[in-house]
């Protein structure tokens, strides 16, 4: 999927539409544009996260983000680096840290959209769709 259909342009002006101040950290799952357009929204001395690159697209950045705006970028590899680095016990106490949040209800797990195995084709249809704000899943039968 192009970095461009990850989110809705409305998405990107909502902080500002509720009256809220520019965010001080940016998450990044896609990569591409909607990076930029989401390091854009960020105030000054802020920073955004790259977890993920799922539009396989590069993220480019204008020099003025970071002289002017002087924000930064990070990258965060939880299998990787920051597993190495806190080791087992570190990962336990952030999966505690997580289930804690689902079970207190601050998360929500994301709406499920279940096919059978005979209608696969359904299913890579409904995974291709943009803005689909659901997980595609198989089940039995």
């Amino acid at each position: 999927m192009p970095a461009a259909e990850a989110a809705p342009p409305a998405l990107f002006s909502f902080p500002a539409r509720a009256g809220l101040p520019p965010p001080a950290l940016g998450l990044n799952c896609v990569g591409g544009s909607s990076a930029l357009a989401v390091a854009k929204l960020l105030r000054p001395s802020s920073t955004l996260v790259t977890y993920g690159a799922m539009g396989l697209s590069p993220i480019s950045l204008p020099a003025s983000l970071l002289i002017f705006r002087d924000l930064a970028f990070r990258g965060f590899w939880l299998s990787g680096g920051w597993a190495a680095k806190e080791g087992p016990r570190g990962r336990a106490a952030l999966l505690d840290r997580v289930a804690a949040l689902y079970a207190d209800g601050s998360l929500q797990p994301p709406r499920l959209q279940t096919f059978p195995l005979s209608r696969w084709r359904d299913a890579l249809a409904a995974n291709a769709a943009a803005h689909r704000n659901c997980k595609v899943a198989f089940v039995p039968g």
